[in-house]
């Protein structure tokens, strides 16, 4: 199987802005964090309008989208988000509704916003045609940003623990399961992997509910020796739950989410997974939290900012929590109230 190892996300690329990638204070610990769709750019048609992403990053900064979850991206390991566009000058999309792109300097969103990681497994990889996807991944690359796309995992390694990232998207064929599983396979057989995290881009737009074809194919994966499971494209949160005590999320919902700029649902989450990585075995889930969020500041139905902040009304916390329950099995009662799950090993 062939496997691209990212460098160790150290040493960023002298075109990228200067920035210094923090690490969770303890050693032994490693803390990961999930968020769902981000589009660092807009539709090919709006790209010069006063409300596209394009334009409000460039009078803002670069370090506008993810300067209201900078404390936790900063302050983590590892963060990974599903990357919805692309990073390309070429004009000519593909004959399709949406076409996402931004200039390949608008890559450095990520890097300001510490983003180490993205899953480019999704139905807008190739919006820009080859050219398109060929253009992001260098710009990924000139960046440390590590990736990983259709049948293409990566492994990156972070205060010594080595991490398999792979992606998979829609439609969820027999054929490119069966692929997934069998990369899932090798890398759980393989004792220098510590962790696996699969990103799946699946399932139906604004539907809040997980469908049996998500549950199925993801559960299969942790079967196959997935560590954690993270969901895409629904566009709107789902359940999540723990399965064979391993987390898995259905859907994330958006995030930093260029492709709209008058939002349907406000309503996201941020995920937090802490690992005890100083035994002799694998790590283990040892913390295990829900950051109620919302993908702007602006009003329901308003033009949004595209920064996502903090949820504090009570009744979107609430409603958060909520969309997560729904399905749910393998956590505490009380989970859905405080958003916290400390597990003893």
């Amino acid at each position: 199987m062939r496997r691209f190892v990212c460098c160790m996300l150290i040493i960023l690329s002298l075109s990228a802005p200067a920035a210094v990638l923090a690490q969770s204070p303890r050693a032994d610990r490693l803390v990961v964090t999930l968020a769902g769709d981000c589009t660092i750019g807009s539709e090919g048609r709006h790209v010069n309008a006063k409300s596209s992403f394009i334009q409000v990053v460039a009078e803002k900064g670069f370090d506008w989208p993810f300067s209201g979850v900078i404390h936790l991206f900063a302050n983590d390991d590892l963060t990974l988000v599903n990357l919805e566009g692309t990073f390309t000058n070429y004009k000519e999309a593909r004959p399709k509704p949406f076409a996402f792109r931004a200039p390949p300097e608008y890559a450095d969103v990520l890097v300001l916003g510490s983003v180490e990681a993205v899953n480019f497994a999704n139905n807008h990889a190739f919006d820009y045609h080859e050219r398109g996807f060929v253009d992001t991944i260098a710009a990924l690359d000139e960046r440390g940003i590590a990736h990983c796309s259709r049948y293409t995992p990566t492994v990156i390694e972070i205060k010594g623990a080595k991490i398999a990232l792979l992606g998979i998207a829609y439609p969820l064929r027999a054929s490119k399961v069966k692929s997934l599983n069998e990369q899932i396979t090798d890398f759980h057989a393989d004792p220098d992997i510590d962790l696996i995290i699969v990103s799946f881009h699946a399932g139906y737009e604004n539907v809040y509910k997980q469908g049996r074809e998500q549950i199925a194919a993801m559960r299969q994966a942790i079967d196959c020796g997935a560590d954690v499971i993270v969901g895409t494209h629904p566009h709107v949160l789902q359940g999540m739950e723990v399965y064979e005590g391993k987390p898995i999320f259905y859907s994330l919902g958006n995030f930093s989410f260029g492709g709209n700029n008058i939002p349907r649902d406000l309503e996201t989450a941020v995920i937090q997974l802490e690992y005890d990585i100083g035994g002799e075995g694998k790590p283990q889930l040892v913390r295990l939290e829900v950051f109620p969020y919302l993908v702007t500041s602006a009003p329901l139905k308003k033009t949004q900012d595209y920064r996502p902040i903090p949820a504090t009304d009570p009744e979107n916390i609430a409603s958060i929590l909520n969309k997560l329950s729904w399905g749910s099995q393998g956590l505490p009662e009380d989970f859905f109230e405080t958003g916290v799950w400390i597990i003893e090993n």
